[in-house]
């Protein structure tokens, strides 16, 4: 038990680790540390559940999977607020679906470079559930601004906050435990909405 009770983090990782594992190497942003991230919030005294995603996981069947997980978890007596899903670039599309299929306003969902063009474009109808934070980085390159995500939610979007973090690592920022990224997480993850 932490000072907040326990809590639990579900990590979703980025694509480029399906089917090779955590330290693989991108050319252009260095080395994907997913049980570095993972290690970070267990030492916060978070109960983290992640697991390395077969190669080309198919977003909607992978999160209709965990959503059920996580109705189990409710159901055993969860409560909703003390679970946050955390995803990077895919792994944040996913965790949007997650909460898409959850439907549940308590739920917290954090964002990293999840959001651009692609997302916008391959799924029109998804809209953002939960409290939700969205980080994304001044330098990337590939994803930006979830605020077009935002505006065609409804009101099974209960917050919604954006934090725009200055690393200089592009796309890459979700690759590793930034302190840029990870205090404001842990912070929501906490129910610290501020």
């Amino acid at each position: 038990m932490t000072l907040y009770g326990q809590r639990y983090v579900y990590y979703f990782h980025g694509a480029i680790v399906e089917g090779k594992g955590s330290g693989v190497e991108s050319p252009v942003w260095g080395r994907y540390e997913v049980d570095q991230i993972v290690e970070r919030f267990k030492n916060e005294g978070f109960v983290v559940f992640s697991e390395i995603r077969p190669a080309n996981t198919e977003v909607l069947s992978y999160a209709a999977r965990i959503a059920e997980q996580i109705k189990q978890q409710l159901v055993n007596g969860t409560e909703a607020k003390h679970i946050t899903l955390i995803g990077g670039s895919k792994g944040a599309v996913i965790a949007m679906h997650v909460a898409a299929y959850l439907k549940n306003p308590d739920l917290n969902v954090v964002l990293l470079g999840g959001c651009h063009d692609g997302t916008f474009s391959a799924y029109p109808s998804l809209k953002l559930y939960g409290n939700v934070l969205s980080i994304y980085e001044a330098t990337d390159r590939v994803a930006q601004s979830c605020e077009p995500l935002r505006k065609r939610s409804g009101e099974g979007l209960s917050r919604y906050k954006e934090v725009k973090i200055h690393t200089g690592a592009d796309h890459g920022f979700q690759f590793r435990p930034y302190e840029e990224w990870v205090q404001p997480a842990l912070r929501w993850a906490r129910g610290l909405y501020d």
